[in-house]
């Protein structure tokens, strides 16, 4: 790969199974605590979000992909509070 003809595609996923739904920005600039000096130096990145929190189990089991699968077997496990 030579830089100079361009770098590969970069697409960053989060993958989150907290107890509490995903509320927090998608954009890693918002989350960035800086002064405001540094703002124009920092990233733009947007991040794609799944959140097992916004799907049900049975979502999860019709759905036929390994990210589903993950999270369908994380949730089967997870201890009830």
């Amino acid at each position: 790969m030579n830089p100079r003809h361009g770098l590969p595609p970069v697409f960053p996923v989060v993958l989150y199974n907290g107890d509490t739904r995903w509320r927090i920005a998608t954009n890693v600039r918002e989350l960035i605590d800086c002064p405001s000096v540094l703002n124009a130096y920092q990233p733009g990145l947007r991040y794609f979000l799944l959140d097992e929190g916004a799907y049900s189990l049975a979502e999860l089991t019709a759905k036929r992909n390994a990210v589903a699968a993950s999270f369908s077997i994380i949730a089967k496990h997870k201890p009830i509070v």
